[in-house]
């Protein structure tokens, strides 16, 4: 079946997989980070930088334990993408090892380059649910995946496409073009019923991100670009290592302060030495804001039976059926342990969507994960040629906890703490629903994973209590309240 192209934002344009993945016809969001505890790519034959090879040599890939029977590769010949349709895939029956040949022969006498793409649960959200690597319980695939080899005289080439298997079995083929693209993407963090916040974060890590991006493919080529903005200015874009990708990045503290150096309006890229790509193309920035996803019944997913189902529920996003949402948890070792089917798959999330189910048993007793509701939303786009196209969008996420407990009281008093008064370098933290009589300890942590830290400890005389700590510079960010 034709994939429709979704493309969604580059959140760390220096993440060197979410770069390469580019030449899929989409980009990737790298807001949730690695997984920990992945497996890793052991051995590849032929070796790496071997010379000689002959064309008709299969590939065999070696894995540290049993992989999912799923796969995305890359393969160059130079830098020329080669004809997926033709690459060949045969697990062992251990699903340890995986061989590749190509129909016909590797191309002859070239440099080809393999690299194995990780599962997009580690760079979300998801390009149309395509499945790569990962072990049987889900963990991406890490460490370095890429390498080369030379083949001698005797092989063939053939012509770019892509084609790729997401994760309930379905065949996608991508339409490969040269893409230019536009996309303003936003990290937030909810900590309160109605307090959804940008997530904290510097350079890099900074909530609000620009990007401008385009992607040269087939034969197209180009010596440097350019992207004029709304004002006039002309702003230069870095070409990056190993594939015919130029950008331009930057982040800021908010919607606002991006806004005024990347507004709304026309903006056009213009490129030297173009070759087989237009030399300028005109891409509007639309001016909608990005839309905020907010969990409403975020206090009860504080208390989660974890042996019942529980229905996560957000406000309605007034997105679309077009636009694609995601949901994840994931446990204190950042390991993804429920997720959301993929697009494309049944009972996948879209932008109209306002519920997910937990199943009951997915999540352990007495934990505290990490969740995330993911949005990307497509704008505007257009086929320029029959080989290239431009698009911008729109891309946000919003995290926030969730903690489980079984049977009996719930451990974590069921209400977000707010903060009702900062005086004299003392804060004052109040609750609600907790029981008379019942001891409870405050704890602080830098993040809502923890570790977290005992505070103080106290004993409620009704259902209202109140903690006042000192503030200080070494204190935590985040704070919980424990029955004991």
């Amino acid at each position: 079946m034709t994939n429709p192209i979704i493309l969604w934002p580059l959140w760390r344009i220096s993440c060197r997989f979410p770069v390469l993945l580019l030449t899929l016809g989409c980009l990737f969001a790298t807001g949730l980070g690695q997984e920990v505890g992945g497996p890793t790519l052991l051995t590849v034959l032929p070796q790496q930088g071997a010379t000689q090879v002959d064309p008709n040599q299969s590939v065999l890939f070696s894995f540290s334990s049993p992989m999912k029977r799923q796969q995305a590769v890359m393969w160059l010949a130079g830098s020329t993408p080669i004809d997926t349709n033709r690459v060949v895939y045969n697990w062992s029956p251990d699903s340890k090892a995986l061989s590749a040949s190509l129909s016909g022969g590797w191309p002859s006498e070239r440099e080809i380059q393999w690299i194995l793409l990780p599962s997009v649960a580690a760079i979300p959200p998801f390009f149309a649910g395509i499945a790569g690597f990962e072990d049987l319980d889900g963990n991406p695939l890490e460490g370095e995946a890429e390498g080369s080899f030379q083949t001698r005289g005797g092989g063939s080439t053939g012509p770019v496409s892509v084609v790729v298997t997401n994760s309930c079995g379905q065949v996608f083929t991508n339409v490969v073009k040269s893409s230019f693209s536009l996309n303003v993407s936003a990290l937030l963090v909810q900590n309160g019923p109605d307090t959804v916040v940008l997530k904290p974060g510097t350079g890099d890590d900074a909530p609000c991100r620009f990007n401008a991006i385009v992607m040269l493919e087939g034969s197209a080529k180009a010596s440097q670009g350019a992207l004029r903005v709304p004002s006039g200015e002309i702003r230069p874009l870095t070409s990056a290592p190993m594939v015919p990708l130029f950008y331009l990045t930057e982040t800021a503290q908010s919607l606002e302060a991006l806004s005024a150096r990347f507004p709304t309006g026309g903006y056009r890229f213009s490129l030297e030495g173009a070759s087989g790509v237009p030399g300028a193309v005109n891409v509007t920035l639309p001016g909608a804001s990005i839309p905020t996803i907010r969990l409403v019944n975020y206090t009860a997913a504080q208390s989660v039976d974890a042996a019942r189902d529980f229905v996560l529920t957000w406000a309605p996003i007034g997105a679309t059926a077009q636009d694609v949402l995601k949901v994840q948890l994931r446990d204190s070792a950042g390991k993804v342990v429920v997720s959301s089917p993929d697009p494309g798959c049944p009972g996948a999330l879209d932008g109209t969507s306002t519920s997910f189910k937990i199943p009951g048993g997915a999540l352990k007793a007495e934990a505290l994960y990490a969740g995330e509701i993911a949005l990307s939303l497509r704008d505007a786009g257009a086929e320029i040629d029959a080989t290239t196209r431009s698009v911008s969008l729109r891309w946000t996420s919003t995290e926030f906890p969730l903690g489980t407990y079984s049977g009996g009281l719930p451990p974590v008093v069921p209400v977000v703490l707010k903060a009702l008064a900062i005086d004299n370098g003392s804060l004052v933290i109040g609750c609600t629903a907790a029981q008379a009589g019942r001891s409870y300890r405050l704890e602080s942590a830098d993040s809502f994973l923890g570790p977290w830290s005992s505070v103080k400890e106290k004993v409620a005389s009704g259902s209202v209590m109140q903690f006042e700590v000192a503030l200080t510079p070494s204190g935590g960010r985040f704070f919980r309240v424990v029955g004991r």
